[in-house]
């Protein structure tokens, strides 16, 4: 959960800055855009300045849904951070994806928007790879774009081999377990982006609690190596582990998959979880200061920061695109479920 008065981004991350007045206005038609933060509400996708300083609502060239209120603003393009009202209430989002109005305290914020692919949007790009089979979100259907190839797979026009992904699993945006999507705040790498296999991958936590990792488990202060595992074999009460741990689909943690836990942790943790969670301002252990998040990611503007890293050649995987799910629980008694799609390289 996250602290409700909190209401500014500090890390500007996002390719747009935040709404101080909102005056501007939504494009075209459209119905329900949210109130802007000091100015006239907005027809079309998002209210106005919801996304730009002061600058016209995004949206409007299709029939909008319901926009939130531009209270908060974040620097996030997709939206999510945005105040919004009523929890339920759902939105369409970079013109591809939804997102839907969460949150349990007094300001309830928009969540993750989520591709037509069943993927997290880091940026108002379709992450990569296919939807389920050759005809779904994403894919070509089964006609090689250009209207005629070159010679084989790889000629002019054609799909140049671009892999179908599973099924993004149900956890990926089951409101029931991914309690409060919004503190994992990036990806490494992003959308469009690709790791090599000796890369890392990496994931930034923000929230009003230090993030759970197992319990007794240590990490060295100077560079953030994990250098005693704790037991990472504990779950918390949804019964899913208390360590971050990421998956690759179809072997996800919906079906018991393998969780491949992380090498290293930066920023703010804590080793010692209990049932009662934190209490707000608990300092937890502090590791090494986090790199900075990509451009696109939410703000790091909570009390807490962390940043989970992987070894790419830790997780035993060729070259290839896939489905990676990570599952992080946020400290206290909620937890994030976010699914991207990864393309690992034969190197750096």
């Amino acid at each position: 959960m996250r602290v409700a008065w909190i209401v500014c981004a500090l890390f500007v991350i996002g390719a747009c800055s935040a709404g101080s007045d909102g005056s501007g206005k939504g494009k075209g038609s459209g119905t329900g855009g949210g109130a802007a933060a000091n100015g006239s509400a907005a027809s079309g996708g998002l209210g106005a300045g919801a996304l730009s300083s002061g600058s016209a609502g995004l949206g409007g060239n299709s029939t909008g849904t319901a926009g939130g209120a531009g209270a908060r603003s974040s620097t996030n393009p997709t939206g999510q951070g945005d105040s919004c009202s009523p929890v339920g209430m759902t939105r369409a989002c970079c013109g591809a994806g939804n997102q839907t109005c969460q949150g349990t305290g007094e300001f309830p914020l928009w969540g993750p928007c989520i591709g037509s692919n069943g993927l997290t949007m880091t940026t108002c790009t379709i992450p990569g790879g296919c939807g389920v089979g050759e005809f779904g979100p994403n894919c070509d259907r089964g006609v090689d774009a250009g209207h005629g190839c070159g010679a084989g797979e790889f000629g002019p026009g054609c799909d140049a081999g671009v892999p179908t992904l599973p099924p993004a699993p149900k956890l990926c945006t089951d409101p029931t377990v991914s309690t409060e999507p919004k503190i994992i705040a990036g990806y490494s790498p992003t959308a469009g982006q690709t790791v090599g296999s000796n890369g890392q991958i990496k994931v930034w936590i923000t929230d009003e609690c230090p993030a759970f990792v197992a319990t007794g488990e240590m990490v060295d202060a100077t560079t953030g190596q994990i250098t005693v595992a704790g037991d990472r074999t504990a779950k918390a009460i949804d019964n899913y582990l208390l360590e971050p741990a990421l998956y690759i689909a179809p072997m996800s943690a919906d079906t018991g998959g393998t969780p491949h836990f992380p090498q290293w942790v930066k920023g703010d943790y804590n080793n010692a979880p209990n049932a009662l969670g934190c209490y707000l301002g608990s300092s937890g252990t502090k590791g090494p200061a986090v790199d900075p998040a990509p451009p696109g990611s939410a703000p790091l503007d909570q009390f807490f920061n962390t940043e989970f890293i992987w070894d790419v050649n830790a997780l035993g995987l060729g070259p290839g695109t896939y489905l990676a799910q990570f599952l992080i629980h946020d400290g206290d008694f909620e937890r994030a479920v976010g699914c991207i799609a990864i393309t690992i390289t034969g190197s750096n």
